[in-house]
C-alpha cells in the first residue's frame, strides 16, 4: 500500500513526514508525473487500485486522481479506480 501525497509523492503509511500543509493542484500534475512515474517502477508497482471519493463530488481530488492517471500511463501501470460506497 502507497499513498499519494500532494508534496512528497508516493509514500509508504509508515514513513515519517514532517506537517505540511499542501493540496495538489491541477498546475502540480505536470511537474510531478515524473517524480510519481519513477516512484511506480522504483516501488516495483505493475498495477494501482486507487481507492477514492467520486471524483465528481469531491472536486478537489480530481488533481490527484489526474496525476496518478498520468503517472501510470507514462510508466505503463494499469490503474484501477474504486469509488468509495456513499461518495
Amino acid at each position: 500500500m502507497l499513498i499519494l501525497s500532494g508534496l512528497l509523492g508516493l509514500i509508504r503509511p509508515e514513513t515519517p513526514i514532517r506537517f505540511y500543509d499542501k493540496l495538489l493542484l491541477p498546475e502540480d500534475i505536470t511537474p510531478m508525473t515524473g517524480l510519481v512515474a519513477h516512484q511506480l517502477l522504483w516501488f516495483g508497482v505493475d498495477r494501482v487500485e486507487y481507492f477514492t471519493k467520486d471524483i465528481r463530488i469531491s472536486v478537489e481530488l480530481r488533481p490527484y486522481h489526474d496525476l496518478l492517471a498520468a503517472a501510470c500511463q507514462s510508466s505503463q501501470v494499469e490503474m484501477i479506480v474504486v469509488n468509495l460506497p456513499g461518495s
